[in-house]
């Protein structure tokens, strides 16, 4: 998965394609969360961060940006990061998600985690 985001992103820089280049950072981050190497992924995320142009305050996708930060500081063991995304993730998805129930567990299972 790694070697076929990279030759997406290579393929379509090469030809100046309209891609979502903060989506493909974002996924490239995801795979090097997977293989656990946590300080790749933050920079892959970080990167994705950089790039978005949507309103952040409404964007599901940087709520699971921020909610994969959150994973990784908490396995770092750096409980103030861990909860500073993990506070940013659920209040996005408090605006962005209709389903309450399914929002209600979300923040009933992490809270319990993070908090």
């Amino acid at each position: 998965a790694l070697e076929a985001f990279l030759e997406y992103q290579r393929v379509a820089n090469k030809l100046n394609l309209d891609v979502n280049h903060a989506m493909n950072l974002f996924n490239l981050g995801n795979i090097h969360y997977l293989k656990k190497d946590y300080e790749k992924a933050k920079e892959y995320y970080f990167k994705s961060e950089d790039m978005l142009e949507d309103d952040k305050e409404t964007s599901f996708g940087y709520s699971e940006l921020c909610f994969m930060l959150a994973q990784i500081y908490l396995v770092e063991n750096n409980k103030e990061c861990a909860i500073k995304y993990y506070l940013i993730s659920k209040e996005i998805k408090k605006r962005v998600i209709i389903d309450e129930d399914v929002l209600n567990k979300f923040i009933e299972y992490y809270d319990k985690i993070f908090l």
